[in-house]
């Protein structure tokens, strides 16, 4: 089986300094590797921009790298019925603030949001229902740079994945600080496959697998170990939303 995948999305799937594909995605193939003994799995990297039209074409019969099933995708592709991981929202805001916990906190507050964003979009929605409280500022959806804006004082807060974020902060020494987001919902992550016979049962093979590794712990562990935090269920994130919540 070739997984593909883009081998340059830190911390999902990347290269290491020894020049290494490694990262959650990446390693959780190898887990489910160890549970299906009948197949053998081996990576090529591609850009997203071909990474479907690669599975169209069986240059690769599925794809690790952090895909959302939207209903486009649904009609056209498989996935498992169980989500191997869960991705959420967080506002990003200057360390030091204690003023910022939620949605609510952001009124009156200038929020950097990239144009065309989903979250800019669910900003937008929001605004619309609550008489306009949030002054966005619509930027190219740069996350390094909106997160620049914050320490800069250009805004007060941005909206992003906390892995994005936590990633960029990390690598860039930011004076950032966020809380998870939960009101704009979590997205179950899958594994696409072709709609075909073989790609059925495929899917059903990796979706056992995938149960297993959840019940055991491996993928909070591994979720743990390369996102730093446990995002392995939706029960998970919203621990690691009150928890933060309540400090």
């Amino acid at each position: 089986i070739t997984v593909g995948t883009e081998g340059n999305y830190a911390p999902y799937t990347y290269l290491d300094d020894s020049n290494n594909l490694t990262g959650f995605d990446v390693e959780l193939i190898h887990a489910i590797d160890e549970k299906l003994p009948d197949y053998e799995f081996e990576f090529q990297t591609i850009e997203w921009s071909s990474m479907f039209a690669s599975l169209d074409a069986d240059k690769i019969q599925m794809i690790a790298n952090q895909v959302a099933a939207n209903d486009e995708r649904k009609q056209k592709y498989l996935f498992e019925d169980t989500p191997y991981c869960y991705s959420v929202n967080a506002i990003a805001f200057k360390k030091g603030r204690t003023d910022i916990k939620g949605i609510a906190d952001l009124h009156g507050k200038t929020v950097d949001g990239g144009t065309t964003s989903a979250n800019t979009a669910w900003l937008e929605n929001y605004n619309a229902e609550n008489g306009d409280p949030i002054t966005i500022n619509y930027t190219d959806g740069d996350a390094s740079k909106m997160l620049q804006d914050i320490v800069n004082g250009r805004a007060d807060a941005t909206i992003n994945s906390p892995v994005t974020i936590k990633t960029i902060v990390e690598k860039q020494g930011l004076d950032i600080d966020w809380v998870i987001f939960p009101d704009s919902g979590t997205t179950p992550i899958y594994f696409p496959f072709p709609n075909t016979d073989a790609g059925a049962k495929f899917r059903d093979a990796i979706e056992g697998a995938v149960k297993d590794l959840l019940a055991d712990g491996t993928i909070s562990e591994l979720s743990n170990k390369f996102l730093g935090a446990d995002y392995s269920t939706e029960d998970a994130v919203t621990k690691l939303a009150q928890e933060q919540q309540s400090k």
